[in-house]
């Protein structure tokens, strides 16, 4: 039993893809019930454990707010989603309702996400001497977060609860934790509907912190001349990304 370890579970990882495994489910609380197994089977080893919430819409919804471009299609953070079923909302409600009764904390926060949550309470934490963090997500995001006292726990149906320290994020994504903020700013999160740069998927993004270390430095080495690996496409691809840089960052920095 690890008890100087942290364990932050992050619900929505757990319920969406319960929910969506519940169509022939007769037992109409089947997801609630299976939310809270799941929660169970992964604080039994840890008596410090905590479940975080999403409270709805977040500021990120008000840095890019939802916006019609014609036929049906719209821009904006996570414009791209149908509004949460009614149905999945009670489940989430009624597995949080067990989870209280049976003592767990439940975290969340006014305009936030749960990732958030997990974020904050991870750097509380971390000001614990000796004291380390278990994340268990589905969420790539949270890979940022990884150091050598976190770890992220992948919660996705078929991971087989794969748990990512430093090494397993350079093994996975090339590039280090401190340095996938800028990771996920370039190749953007098609499911929270930001656009990264154009042109720029996780091979060239790699590619590019890989040599030189942050997007910060791709920029200033562009400025300074000719940067070998970067062609003028991909300059002007960059360029044009420069501008809407600082908007993706602030919605995919937690």
């Amino acid at each position: 039993m690890t008890t100087s370890e942290l364990l932050l579970i992050d619900l929505s990882s757990l319920a969406h893809p319960l929910y969506h495994m519940s169509g022939n489910e007769p037992d109409p609380n089947w997801t609630s019930n299976q939310i809270v197994a799941r929660v169970r089977a992964l604080s039994s080893q840890h008596p410090h454990t905590a479940i975080c919430c999403d409270s709805g819409k977040s500021f990120r919804h008000d840095l890019a707010p939802r916006v019609s471009v014609g036929e049906g299609k719209y821009e904006g953070y996570k414009a791209n989603r149908p509004e949460r079923d009614a149905r999945l909302t009670h489940q989430i409600d009624t597995a949080i309702a067990r989870l209280r009764e049976d003592g767990y904390p439940i975290w969340k926060a006014e305009n936030a996400e749960a990732d958030d949550v997990i974020a904050t309470a991870t750097a509380k934490a971390l000001a614990i001497d000796g004291a380390t963090v278990l994340i268990a997500t589905a969420d790539k995001d949270l890979l940022q977060l990884v150091n050598d006292r976190v770890r992220v726990k992948n919660v996705a149906p078929n991971a087989n609860g794969e748990v990512r320290d430093v090494e397993a994020v350079v093994a996975k994504f090339g590039v280090r934790p401190d340095q996938m903020l800028d990771w996920l700013c370039l190749v953007g999160d098609s499911s929270d509907n930001v656009k990264g740069a154009n042109g720029v998927g996780a091979v060239k993004a790699t590619e590019l912190l890989r040599a030189q270390g942050t997007l910060r430095s791709v920029y200033e080495a562009i400025n300074n001349g000719v940067v070998k690996g970067i062609t003028p496409a991909l300059r002007t691809n960059l360029m044009e990304f420069r501008e809407r840089w600082p908007l993706t960052r602030q919605l995919i920095a937690l």
